[in-house]
């Protein structure tokens, strides 16, 4: 019966531009209601409209009295309140609302706002290669009353437009930012002391709703955490080798860093390591079965030269890997 669709709803409608995203974020548009409405408004292309006759036991859609979906672009001038109140008003004229069987019966209209687009090098043709990502959307519930005439007609209520209701009304929000791979949201007491971490990968997490779509370059956060400006930070790693952080509290930049990368060849006296990149405290690990990890305490350090630190393990009997991490200790006070 809910309007609100999936977040990661495909679709097929009609052809867009496809879309143009820069590469790293100056700063994240969160920390209040207004801040992530006003970043959704810059994306939102699609406006989708219905009028629903509930069933009897308002559990499920009866009927679709209307059903349409409508181009919008915020440079048109327009502002998406009104063009979304003038697209209901169409819809509601359009339904027969006037049949005596829809006395004391419970109607809704819905509204929503989404950004669609085709993704790079994919057919447009093709409906599995459209991305639909939903920004906004709400319903209102109304009954009929009758006018002047005696007629029965739709109150004022079904005509409401509250953007702001509409962005809080799903779980998670979708953000933009191109080569985003991996994200965490570090919550916070007044101390600074972190009280949860939560993760967010490309595997879609039904607790937090949180997931990376790095081919479209979205990412999604809890709604409660994105607008209640509460102490936190939330991190993007990007498949650049770039770590940024930001404030949970109003979307500031903190950090911006370039990651540690790992370059591993063989040399007559053993295994020869090359970090790369090097900007951060740091640790290199060692493993025979990549799931138990140990510092080898084996390695000796070479000549190191700018941003780059060599290390040699002299040759060892059997098979092992190699990794090197930040060292972050996780629920500590930063």
């Amino acid at each position: 019966m809910t309007f609100i669709r999936s977040l990661f709803l495909l679709l097929l409608t009609a052809v867009v531009e496809p879309l143009t995203l820069s590469a790293q974020l100056p700063s994240l548009p969160i920390g209040s209601t207004n801040a992530v409405l006003n970043d959704a408004l810059r994306y939102i292309n699609d406006v989708a409209i219905s009028v629903q006759l509930l069933s009897k036991d308002e559990l499920s859609i009866e009927k679709f009295l209307y059903d349409g979906y409508f181009p919008y672009s915020l440079e048109s001038g327009q502002g998406l309140g009104e063009f979304i109140r003038q697209k209901l008003a169409r819809a509601i004229g359009l339904a027969n609302f006037n049949k005596p069987e829809y006395a004391g019966r419970k109607f809704q209209t819905t509204y929503g706002g989404s950004l669609i687009f085709v993704r790079d090098g994919t057919d447009p043709n093709d409906g599995r290669n459209w991305a639909v990502y939903l920004l906004l959307a709400t319903d209102n519930w109304f009954t009929l009353e009758k006018n002047d005439k005696g007629e029965l007609v739709a109150p004022k209520s079904a005509y409401t437009v509250d953007l702001v209701a509409a962005v809080m009304r799903s779980r998670e929000h979708g953000f933009f930012a191109d080569g985003v791979v991996q994200t965490r949201l570090e919550l916070e007491d007044g101390n600074g002391n972190i009280t949860a971490v939560l993760e967010g990968t490309e595997k879609y997490n039904w607790e937090t709703g949180m997931v990376v779509r790095p081919a479209d370059g979205v990412f999604s956060l809890p709604i409660k955490y994105a607008v209640e400006g509460q102490p936190g930070k939330v991190t993007l790693w990007y498949a650049n080798d770039i770590r940024q952080v930001f404030s949970l509290s109003d979307g500031h930049l903190l950090q911006t860093m370039t990651l540690p990368r790992l370059a591993i060849s063989k040399n007559v006296e053993g295994i020869e390591l090359l970090v790369k990149g090097v900007s951060l405290e740091f640790i290199i690990e060692s493993s025979q079965d990549m799931v138990k990890w140990e510092i080898p305490y084996s390695l000796i350090s070479l000549a190191s030269s700018g941003n780059e630190r060599r290390f040699l393990e002299k040759q060892l009997n059997g098979r092992r890997f190699y990794r090197v991490r930040i060292e972050e200790p996780v629920l500590q006070k930063r």
